[in-house]
């Protein structure tokens, strides 16, 4: 069951240097209720149809609030997109450019290739450009690609520490 393995990812945790959920469904929400995830990756789908003046794609602005206050990044994967094609591709790639308006400035998005295939692996100076694609800005495309990537294992390691109590709290001595 999908529910129960992200439940369980909580004990993974502090094992793991950066724990992320793929495809998470109808579990968007208990992923991003989760504040032991560091990110969700591969939210929006083909499936479904599109209203006219919104995109049917997963992800709201309630969800990006929750995503703010537990610290959970939005991640875009770039092996989804390239792996359809025609009109499912341009559904993807209209989903994702919402996302990433809801997520703007709110919580950090990520750009990743999740790559399969040898074909699929792009230069990071390639992804910057595809989130530029997608509504980023160039400061921001190139913070997903590297800076957050940064802040998420710097805070694992921190928490890692045996000074650490609970966020805003380490011992002194």
């Amino acid at each position: 069951n999908n529910l129960q393995s992200i439940r369980r990812l909580a004990k993974l945790w502090l094992l793991s240097d950066f724990l992320i959920v793929l495809s998470p469904g109808k579990y968007v929400r208990a992923a991003v209720n989760n504040p032991k995830i560091d990110a969700v990756f591969r939210v929006p789908t083909i499936l479904g149809r599109d209203f006219l003046e919104y995109r049917n794609s997963n992800w709201n602005a309630i969800l990006t609030n929750i995503a703010q206050k537990n610290k959970i990044c939005y991640g875009i994967d770039l092996s989804q997109i390239l792996e359809s094609d025609g009109y499912p591709r341009a559904k993807l790639l209209g989903r994702e450019a919402q996302n990433v308006q809801l997520c703007h400035r709110k919580i950090p998005i990520l750009l990743a290739t999740f790559a399969r295939e040898p074909w699929q692996v792009k230069l990071p100076e390639n992804l910057a450009a595809f989130g530029r694609v997608l509504g980023l800005s160039a400061p921001l495309s190139k913070a997903a690609i590297s800076k957050s990537y940064e802040d998420i294992l710097k805070k694992k390691e921190a928490r890692r520490k045996p000074t650490f109590v609970q966020p805003g709290v380490e011992l002194v001595e």
